[in-house]
């Protein structure tokens, strides 16, 4: 599946417009449990849960507050 995620929009916003159900608490990138797979390039990470050397190894991302660098970011469950 292929999405535009339009300008201050979160990927998860998007996610879930297209009908993708993602479990989420808080929507700030805290709690984590909007978990995604990196699966090719690298997101912004904006979130408060990963470690540092979590998102330098770019393998998950928070899609509620991880915007994705450029016009494709590559996600799994």
């Amino acid at each position: 599946m292929r999405l535009e995620v339009p300008a201050g929009v979160s990927l998860m916003e998007t996610l879930e417009k297209a009908g993708k159900s993602i479990p989420n608490m808080c929507g700030k990138g805290i709690c984590g449990e909007c978990s995604l797979s990196v699966l090719q390039r690298a997101p912004l990470h904006r979130d408060l849960c990963l470690t540092d050397q979590e998102k330098a190894g770019n393998t998950t991302m928070m899609c509620c507050v991880s915007p994705q660098p450029g016009p494709r970011i590559g996600v799994g469950p």
